[in-house]
């Protein structure tokens, strides 16, 4: 009822394709006149592993209230090959190698004589994952975000989804592959590999980043006049050291108050 008629699919590459749902006047928010999907292939170079970014974008006009939204990947498994999905860590202990990419849901199966695992990874730190299964063969993995937002302006993306099947051989490095007691090195290396591929820097290069703490700058007020030379004189500083990103914390009082900051 949330959508006027079967979607449509524009292919956009070789690597890429959009679903698009024309939205009903029952869809949440009336400004939204059809949600794209977008699949896209990822496969490095530098990577054994591939997998599918799954984002959905609201299009229309005006703005969009957005609270807690779950992209599915929902999959069906024949009858001797019943999924169990679980909901896992991607590191054990309180050290997390991988960055805020911890938590990821996996749904793993027997077949053709080996084991499988179907891994989703949320791309938002501060979203979550969820994993159920049925009697029939039905795995549903699907990201929870634990934010609201209002008066956000069309068009609006969500945060992706990474889909990605390894395999769960050799057993050793995971046994049973039904029972929840850690996540197999394959499925970290997948992990830590969709993890890698969301970098903003490269790694043949130093990027240095001054983090404007170390000054207190939440007591400076850029919106006065001593205030924002005082935070000049900081940038320009890290820029005599060759620094070319900061933290940037100052308070403005043109824009709100320290209290309500």
């Amino acid at each position: 009822s949330k959508f006027t008629s079967k979607p449509t699919l524009t292919q956009i590459s070789a690597t890429e394709a959009v679903l698009t749902y024309p939205c009903s006047s029952s869809f949440t928010d009336t400004n939204v006149s059809h949600v794209n999907v977008t699949y896209r292939l990822n496969a490095p170079p530098d990577s054994r592993n591939a997998w599918i970014t799954k984002t959905v974008t609201l299009i229309g006009q005006g703005s969009v209230d957005v609270g807690i939204v779950a992209p599915l990947a929902s999959m069906t498994f024949s009858t001797y090959a019943k999924p169990t999905a679980f909901v896992m860590h991607s590191h054990e202990g309180p050290n997390n190698p991988y960055g805020v990419l911890d938590v990821f849901a996996a749904a793993r199966y027997s077949a053709d004589g080996g084991f499988r695992s179907v891994v989703a990874v949320p791309t938002n730190p501060f979203s979550n994952a969820t994993a159920s299964t049925t009697a029939s063969g039905v795995a549903t993995m699907s990201l929870v975000y634990n934010m609201t937002t209002s008066n956000i302006p069309l068009p609006y993306s969500l945060d992706a989804m990474a889909i990605g099947i390894v395999s769960l051989l050799p057993a050793k490095a995971y046994l049973p592959y039904t029972t929840e007691t850690s996540a197999h090195n394959n499925e970290r290396q997948l992990v830590a590999d969709i993890a890698d591929s969301m970098r903003t820097f490269s790694k043949l290069h130093q990027t240095r980043v001054h983090v404007d703490w170390t000054e207190d700058a939440y007591q400076l007020d850029v919106a006065t006049e001593s205030g924002f030379a005082e935070y000049d004189r900081v940038l320009r500083a890290c820029q005599r050291l060759n620094i070319t990103h900061a933290v940037s914390s100052p308070r403005n009082g043109d824009l709100g108050t320290r209290a309500n900051a």
